[in-house]
C-alpha cells in the first residue's frame, strides 16, 4: 500500500511527451545531480564527547529511511535535482528532470502556487509548508509541501503522499459519526421510551390518588415533572447525537417535537 501511495507523486512532476513548453533554450541549464553530503550541514555542540569527533552524517542511509520526495530548486525555479524513495520505482526521475522548470513540470494552478512559496521561502529565509491536491492515475492524491531555505538562491523542497493518511482519517470520521449515530438512536429508542412510560405511569398514579383525595397526589405530580424533565433533555441529547425524527418522521415532526419541549 505504501508503495502505491509514493509512487503516485512521480505523476504530478512528469509530463507526457511534448507537454509544457520546451527548456531546450534555457541558458545555464544546470547539470543533474544528487542530493550528496554538501546538501546537509549538521550543526553540531562545540563541545563534542570523547569518541565522537570523527561522527559524520552518512547521507544515503539517510534517504534510504525516507518515504519522501526531495528537490532542489534554483531562485528561477528550475529544478536542479533530487532524490527519488526507493520505493517509487523511478530512482532515475528526478535527473531526467534536472533543468526543467516548475511550469514544465506541473499544472498550472500548481506551478504558480509552488512558485509563490518559493518566492516567500527565499524572502524570509523561513521554512514554509502548503497541501494541495492533484488527480493522479485517475483519482484525487493529497500532497504535503515543505519549503525550505538551502544555500545561495536555492531551496530544498519535501513532498509527501499523504492521500493513504488522509483516507484512514475519513475512514476514522465515519466510525466516529456511525457510533454518535446509534448512541443517540439507542437514547431515543431505548432510555426515551422506558422514561415515556413512566411519565404515563406517574400521571395515572396521580390520577388514583387525586380520585382519592389523598395528598399524594401532588407528590405524585411532581415525579412525574422530574420524569418529563428528564425526558426532555434525553430527547435533545439524542437529538444531538442522532436527529431521528428528521430521518423517521420528517421536518414537520422534528418542529412539532423541538416546540413541544419550549
Amino acid at each position: 500500500m505504501q508503495t502505491q501511495a509514493t509512487t503516485a507523486v512521480a505523476e504530478p512532476f512528469g509530463l507526457p511527451p511534448g507537454g509544457g513548453e520546451s527548456v531546450a533554450a534555457t541558458p545555464a541549464a544546470p547539470p543533474a545531480r544528487d542530493i550528496s553530503v554538501q546538501d546537509f550541514q549538521p550543526s553540531w555542540p562545540n563541545e563534542v564527547e570523547p569518541g565522537f569527533e570523527h561522527v559524520q552524517l552518512k547521507v544515503p542511509p539517510l534517504l534510504a529511511l525516507l518515504p519522501d520526495w526531495l528537490f532542489i530548486l534554483r531562485a528561477d525555479g528550475v529544478l536542479l535535482g533530487g532524490h527519488a524513495p526507493s520505493e517509487s520505482g523511478c530512482p532515475q526521475a528526478p535527473r531526467r528532470w534536472a533543468g526543467k522548470r516548475l511550469a514544465d513540470l506541473l499544472p498550472p494552478a500548481l506551478s504558480e502556487v509552488a512558485d509563490g512559496y518559493l518566492t516567500r521561502t527565499l524572502a524570509t529565509q523561513r521554512t514554509h509548508a502548503f497541501a494541495c491536491q492533484h488527480l493522479v492515475d485517475g483519482r484525487v492524491c493529497d500532497f504535503q509541501v515543505r519549503v525550505t531555505p538551502h544555500g545561495l538562491n536555492q531551496v530544498l523542497v519535501l513532498v509527501r503522499d499523504v492521500s493513504e493518511r488522509k483516507l484512514l482519517e475519513k475512514e476514522i470520521l465515519d466510525i466516529s459519526n456511525r457510533e454518535q449515530m446509534r448512541i443517540g438512536q439507542d437514547l431515543h429508542d431505548g432510555l426515551g421510551q422506558h422514561l415515556t412510560g413512566i411519565t404515563f405511569l406517574t400521571r395515572a398514579l396521580e390520577n388514583k390518588l387525586a380520585a382519592q383525595g389523598l395528598p399524594e397526589a401532588a407528590e405524585a405530580a411532581e415525579i412525574g415533572k422530574l420524569v418529563l424533565q428528564a425526558l426532555t433533555q434525553t430527547r435533545n441529547l439524542a437529538r444531538g447525537l442522532f436527529p431521528v425524527e428528521l430521518e423517521s418522521g420528517g421536518l414537520a415532526r422534528a418542529f412539532k417535537d423541538i416546540a413541544a419541549t419550549v
